[in-house]
């Protein structure tokens, strides 16, 4: 699962499920596809399991 999290705000905007064997970073730019953003800074961060 790949979250978009608002800090200022502390909520999760959105969340794309990561297929079974795939890797994270290939869902990121549909994430960002869906969001609306309009001058903010985009950063990622991996979280082990």
């Amino acid at each position: 699962m790949v979250s978009a999290w608002a800090n200022q705000n502390r909520l999760v905007l959105e969340q794309v499920k990561v297929e079974e064997k795939s890797n994270e970073i290939t869902v990121i730019p549909q994430l960002i596809k869906v969001l609306t953003l309009n001058v903010y800074i985009v950063t990622a961060r991996a979280y082990p399991d």
